[in-house]
């Protein structure tokens, strides 16, 4: 499995930042150990589902229906 660096990781929290509403951003390889470090870049957003699974990372942009 290829790691991915520091700055890919901001360049993930750049994509989510810019994911209309609805919108899901999957990463495939993606490491443990840069998905521990993203809550730092996302910082308490409460507007992003967050998931991950044996390298396959998943951020999906909440509508304001899913944020109720």
């Amino acid at each position: 499995m290829r790691a991915i660096s520091l700055e890919a990781t901001a360049e993930v929290v750049n994509a989510v930042e810019h994911l209309p509403k609805g919108a899901t951003l999957v990463i495939h390889e993606f490491s443990w150990d840069d998905y521990e470090r993203l809550p730092e870049g996302l910082g308490d957003r409460p507007a992003f589902r967050v998931s991950y699974d044996s390298g396959r990372l998943e951020i999906t942009s909440l509508t304001e229906q899913d944020a109720r």
